[in-house]
């Protein structure tokens, strides 16, 4: 999903990517040869240490288990954050990221494409219009 998000997000016109994270090499690397201008690395970390304020935002496409630390770190740094589900294992977790990105003042988004696709809408118009009945 990281490199769905990464493409989509990059058609944006005002998007800019400048810097690619991915602890696999081969997969750094293919991210690379797309986005040739963009510095890679392979720490997060390192990544928002290095490239500070030349980012505005990161995208979180990782396994589940990095996604709060990994997020926790950017909404430290002052970077807003589109993050991939599961958005985090545990509630306290959550709740974390909520705080983290009230004190930053942030805008965090949970990447839920199925629910943004017009299926989804046509199907909350029918069930609210009464097309199947009261739903209880």
């Amino acid at each position: 999903m990281g490199g769905r998000t990464m493409q989509s997000v990059a058609q944006h016109s005002s998007v800019k990517m400048i810097g690619l994270c991915d602890v696999d090499a081969a997969t750094l690397d293919a991210a690379g040869k797309e986005f040739a201008d963009a510095r890679r690395f392979a720490d997060f970390r390192e990544m928002l240490s290095k490239l500070g304020d030349e980012i505005d935002g990161v995208t979180i496409g990782t396994p589940d288990h990095m996604h709060t630390i990994q997020a926790v770190t950017a909404l430290r740094a002052k970077k807003h954050v589109y993050l991939q589900k599961p958005l985090t294992h545990h509630v306290s977790e959550v709740r974390a990221l909520k705080r983290e990105a009230a004190a930053a003042g942030t805008t965090t988004q949970m990447g839920t494409q199925g629910h943004s696709g017009i299926e989804a809408r046509m199907t909350v118009e029918l069930i609210r219009s009464g097309a199947i009945g009261k739903v209880k």
